[in-house]
């Protein structure tokens, strides 16, 4: 079971990132080809622009995914969401402040 779910993981931390860089380099290169072809275009330099920037999703996507398939990442994760939210949740007063910042350093 533990070698299943390992592999999964890692499966997930493999494909997931390579599909969010291999299919705009497609597109760059399938851009390029076209543009030899039929000669230079504004639309396609827009097109290839919005690619370009697809491209840097790369490394947030990489990240995104080894914190959702590690187990303690997650629960990390899920324990600051449920603190944000029970914080944002409550009336802001500088009284609230102050108390929460004396007992989180004791």
């Amino acid at each position: 079971r533990y070698q299943k779910r390992a592999f999964g993981a890692l499966t997930l931390q493999g494909v997931v990132p390579s599909i969010t860089f291999s299919i705009p380099l497609g597109v760059e290169i399938g851009i390029y080809l076209l543009s030899q072809h039929i000669g230079h275009d504004r639309n396609l330099s827009i097109i290839s622009a919005t690619v370009c920037c697809l491209l840097t999703s790369h490394s947030f996507v990489h990240s995104m995914t080894i914190l959702a398939c590690s187990l303690s990442y997650r629960r990390t994760l899920m324990d600051f969401g449920r603190t944000t939210l029970s914080r944002a949740k409550k009336p802001f007063k500088p009284a609230n402040i102050v108390r929460e910042i004396t007992v989180e350093r004791t």
